[in-house]
């Protein structure tokens, strides 16, 4: 089997196509699957992985960019995972990766 074209306990899948950028390929299903949602794969990379989107962005299913949206206004958006709404209460800290209470 080509390099990615294997899970981790070696097993490879026969006749298998490359997979298109937002997708990887599923050793389970035997086809092609989307990248779950706050996770990528574009075009450039040659793992046969999802990787998570870039904290402050938002990844919708089968995203091919890390930076596919920026993430709304009241929400926090941490690498790798879906929009978090910010309580009321809270605001966005300096960093942008946390919320904090209002003083």
């Amino acid at each position: 089997c080509s390099s990615g074209w294997c899970d981790n306990n070696g097993f490879c899948a026969r006749n298998r196509t490359a997979c298109p950028p937002g997708s990887i390929y599923s050793m389970q299903l035997q086809h092609c699957v989307p990248c779950t949602q706050g996770f990528y794969r574009s075009k450039d990379t040659s793992d046969d992985l999802c990787l998570p989107c870039a904290a402050g962005y938002h990844c919708e299913i089968g995203s091919t960019s890390p930076r596919q949206r920026v993430c709304p206004d009241g929400f926090l958006c941490p690498a790798g995972e879906s929009p978090k709404r910010i309580p009321a209460g809270y605001k966005l800290s300096d960093s942008g990766d946390d919320f904090i209470g209002c003083s």
